[in-house]
């Protein structure tokens, strides 16, 4: 745990305690981006509310009516990332806090999160944090830095 002594003129030397945040929790009512694409809303729409399900790229395309070449390009304009890219974040967001907040083993914090399997739950955490899920629960970190000494 990262601690320093603070001095006080008035109370004398006390000690600190830093603890940095292991993540912010976005409320539903703010979790939102605004566009006037309506198709690219509804497939952020979908993406939002099904992301814990084992759903694909290709079933949000294909709920939105177009092909993949004419709604990746608009998503990505919109929200500059790839709809793969928004699916897989928004899983590892939800694993972050059921990592950091309950004990269930991997296996369930991957399927709850949508992920389908620890596997691939492990492939995702690797490439974005530089650490397999296991590791992070140990110590949370971003990008191989450590949240807390």
């Amino acid at each position: 745990m990262n601690c320093r002594l603070r001095t006080s003129k008035k109370a004398g030397p006390d000690l600190e305690r830093i603890i940095p945040p292991l993540g912010v929790v976005t409320r539903q009512s703010t979790d939102f981006q605004f566009t006037d694409d309506a198709i690219v809303a509804a497939s952020l729409a979908a993406i939002r509310e099904r992301f814990r399900e084992n759903i694909s790229v290709e079933d949000i395309v294909a709920a939105s009516g177009l092909g993949l070449r004419t709604l990746q390009p608009r998503f990505r304009t919109v929200t500059g990332r790839s709809m793969g890219d928004d699916l897989a974040r928004r899983r590892t967001d939800n694993a972050v806090h059921l990592l950091t907040h309950t004990n269930w083993p991997l296996e369930r914090v991957a399927m709850a999160s949508g992920f389908g399997s620890a596997r691939r739950m492990h492939r995702t955490f690797v490439k974005f944090f530089s650490q397999s899920p296991g590791e992070f629960r140990d110590k949370p970190s971003i990008n191989g830095r450590a949240l807390c000494d």
